[in-house]
C-alpha cells in the first residue's frame, strides 16, 4: 500500500503532540467543558468533588450567578469570562474560571462543569460539544453508546455518539 504525499501530510498533522496554543489562545480565551456521567453507586458525587477541588487547587475561582450584581470582582469575572450571569443561574451549569499568561498577554480560561445534576444534562452537554474548545468526559459510556447523565435503566440522559451497541 503506497500513501501519496497528501495522504502523509494530512498524517502527519493529524499525528502533532501538541496543540497550537497560539491559534487555541489568540481569542485570549479557553472554553473547555468538564462533565462527569451518573453511576448508580453514586460514585460521580465524589468525581465532581474531585473536579471542583482540582479546579480549585489550580486556582480557579467558581462563578456565583447569585451575587455577580452585588460583588464587583465576581461581575468582573462573569465580564471576562463573557458569560452572562442570569444565563448562567438560568441554565444551572458551574462555570469556573482563571486568567493565565501566554507569551505575555492574558488568557481566561472558563470551565464548564456538567454533572447528572445539571438541569438537562444531556442538551447541556450537547451544546458544549458545539461551542467549547476542549471537551472532557469522565463516566459511563453505556453500552458503547457515549456519555450518559442518568440510570442505565433510562435512554433519556443518553448522549448517543454513533450507533450504540448492541447484544448478540
Amino acid at each position: 500500500l503506497a500513501l501519496d504525499k497528501q495522504t502523509m501530510e494530512q498524517l502527519s498533522i493529524a499525528s502533532t503532540k501538541f496543540p497550537e496554543y497560539g491559534k487555541l489562545f489568540a481569542d485570549g480565551k479557553l472554553n473547555t467543558t468538564i462533565a462527569v456521567g451518573f453511576d448508580e453507586g453514586n460514585s460521580h458525587k465524589d468525581q465532581t468533588k474531585e473536579v471542583i477541588g482540582g479546579l480549585s487547587k489550580r486556582g480557579y475561582t467558581e462563578l456565583d450567578p447569585n451575587t455577580a450584581a452585588t460583588d464587583k470582582g465576581m461581575g468582573e469575572r462573569f465580564k471576562a469570562a463573557d458569560i452572562d450571569p442570569a444565563t448562567a443561574k438560568a441554565d444551572g451549569v458551574q462555570y469556573f474560571t482563571k486568567t493565565f499568561q501566554y507569551n505575555g498577554k492574558d488568557v481566561t480560561s472558563v470551565v464548564k462543569l456538567i454533572t447528572p445534576d445539571t438541569p438537562q444534562a444531556k442538551d447541556q452537554f450537547a451544546k458544549a460539544m458545539g461551542q467549547s474548545e476542549m471537551v472532557i468526559y469522565a463516566g459511563h459510556g453505556r453500552y458503547g453508546s457515549g456519555p450518559d447523565f442518568d440510570d442505565i435503566k433510562s435512554s433519556k440522559g443518553n448522549f448517543v455518539i454513533g450507533k450504540p451497541y448492541a447484544a448478540g
